[in-house]
Formats: C-alpha cells, sequence, structure tokens
C-alpha cells in the first residue's frame, strides 16, 4: 500500500485453508512463494493493516489471484 498518509502497513496473506503463506510489512515484498517454494496458481486472501499518520488504525482484506508466466 502506498499512499501519503500512511505510516505503517503490515501484511498479512493466507491460502484458500486460512494457512499463512505470508507475513510481512514495509520493504518485504511478496514474491509468491512459501517457505522457499512456488505458491500454487489460485486465489489468496490478503488482510492489511495500516497506521496512518494521525495513528488511526485500518484493517482491509481482499482477493488477489497469483498467476505465474509459462
Amino acid at each position: 500500500p502506498t499512499g501519503v498518509n500512511v505510516l505503517a502497513y503490515h501484511i498479512t496473506i493466507y491460502n484458500r485453508w486460512g494457512e499463512k503463506v505470508f507475513d510481512g510489512q514495509r520493504n518485504q515484498p511478496f514474491d509468491g512463494t512459501y517457505q522457499g517454494r512456488p505458491l500454487l496458481e489460485g486465489v489468496y486472501v490478503a488482510v492489511v493493516e495500516i497506521e496512518d499518520v494521525e495513528h488511526q488504525h485500518k484493517k482491509e482484506s481482499r482477493t488477489l489471484v497469483l498467476l505465474r508466466n509459462k
């Protein structure tokens, strides 16, 4: 996430069975791997927790589709 008022953020990504496959913060990009192995193509849920410059906290979830170049 980017924005002029974003102070900090935390992203957690889960697979369809609710298993956490990524847990990261600023400067920790999600590269589509888990425990060093490529994740399967499919739908995942990303939960983003944001803290703004006024120290307000916001939590949102979105689906993301992981596709691989072939």
